[in-house]
C-alpha cells in the first residue's frame, strides 16, 4: 500500500474542512434566529405604536366633528389593542406581550401588567 499516508492526510483534511463547515453553519443560523427575533420585537412595538396613532386619529375625528369616521367599524377594529390579545409562538403561554423601548436590542420581551 504505496498511497496510504496519502488516503489518509485527504480523509483528515475532509474531516477537518467538514467541520469547519459546520461550524459555519451553526454561526449563521444563531446569528438567523436573533435577527428573526429582532424583527418580531420591532413588529409588535410598531404594531404597538399604529394601534396608539389609530386611537388618537379616532379621538381627533370625533372632535372635529367627523363621527362617520370616528365609529367606522373597520377603523375601530384597527385601533384595538391587538397585541394584547396575542400570544407569541417563540414564548408559549405568555400573552399581552409588548416591547420595552429599552430592551429592543438586548433581545428582551418585556410582559405588561
Amino acid at each position: 500500500m504505496p498511497f496510504s499516508l496519502l488516503g489518509t492526510c485527504v480523509s483528515l483534511e475532509a474531516i477537518l474542512v467538514a467541520s469547519f463547515i459546520l461550524m459555519r453553519q451553526a454561526r449563521l443560523a444563531r446569528s438567523a434566529d436573533e435577527r428573526d427575533h429582532l424583527m418580531l420585537q420591532i413588529l409588535l412595538l410598531t404594531e404597538k405604536e399604529i394601534t396608539a396613532v389609530v386611537q388618537m386619529d379616532r379621538q381627533i375625528a370625533a372632535k372635529v366633528g367627523l363621527t362617520r369616521t370616528a365609529t367606522d367599524k373597520d377603523i375601530e377594529e384597527l385601533g384595538q389593542k391587538n397585541i394584547d390579545r396575542r400570544s407569541c409562538p417563540d414564548y408559549p403561554g405568555q400573552s399581552r406581550l409588548t416591547v420595552d423601548r429599552r430592551h429592543l436590542f438586548d433581545g428582551q420581551l418585556t410582559q405588561s401588567r
